[in-house]
């Protein structure tokens, strides 16, 4: 076989490998919407609530709402620790407790603010032994000239450190890969619309691939005097 044919064969066995897995996952649409606010308490700590409304079936049937209490601590202009619970209610299954930790670095480079995540959370389900999962994020914003808009990209990857012979996959189970556009509303609020792409590996099930529209709101009680990304945002979105 020339080296031209063989590569042709590579490349149709490649192609062929990709289709057959894109055939095999399980396509789906969906609308999330999270609220976060913010209370600061001290130039370092901060007490966080979060809600989030997870709709998917085509936007048809609410999956999961979540509400999520935390406690940050900004040690200093780079790194911030949080301790947060999790209530995650499934009106299509049982409902799951998680405790989660976490450590992001985050910095400024001109109008680009990046941070990176890496968190470690304990779930608790229903009939099911604690669930191990750590999860690490990149994240990037970007201020769009002298405007109160932004421009935020993402890219998260969750890992199951156990089995428990049911319940979520040991291993890789997803990625969320996001993009979308922010906007500074006066001093407390600002907000994102945006679009996710989530495979997800299931235990029986077809790998999912949900592709989902994003709004997240985020309150502050202290006033925001330049409407710009700051550093320390990268540690509050939770999604």
């Amino acid at each position: 076989m020339t080296p031209l044919a063989r590569g042709c064969a590579v490349a149709f066995l490649v192609l062929s490998t990709a289709r057959s897995a894109h055939a095999q996952m399980e396509h789906d649409a969906g609308l999330w919407i999270l609220g976060n606010f913010q209370g600061e308490i001290t130039d370092q700590w901060s007490l966080n609530l979060e809600t989030d409304v997870r709709i998917l079936d085509s936007f048809r049937l609410t999956r999961e709402l979540i509400l999520q209490p935390a406690v940050f601590f900004h040690i200093n202009e780079h790194w911030t620790t949080t301790l947060q619970y999790a209530y995650v209610s499934k009106p299509r299954g049982s409902s799951e407790h998680r405790v989660i930790a976490d450590g992001t670095y985050h910095t400024d480079i001109k109008n680009f603010v990046l941070g990176t995540r890496l968190r470690i959370a304990a779930r608790f389900f229903q009939n099911i032994g604690p669930i191990a999962r750590l999860r690490h994020r990149i994240h990037m914003l970007w201020s769009i000239a002298q405007t109160p808009a932004y421009l935020t990209v993402s890219n998260e990857l969750f890992f199951n450190l156990n089995d428990q012979g049911a319940g979520p996959v040991l291993g890789f189970e997803e990625d969320r890969l996001f993009g979308g556009v922010g906007y500074h509303f006066g001093d407390h609020l600002r907000g994102e619309l945006g679009y996710m792409w989530r495979p997800q590996r299931f235990r029986a099930l077809p790998t999912a691939s949900d592709h989902i529209i994003t709004v997240n709101l985020f309150f502050r009680s202290s006033a925001k005097d330049v409407k710009k990304p700051v550093p320390r945002e990268t540690a509050i979105q939770s999604r």
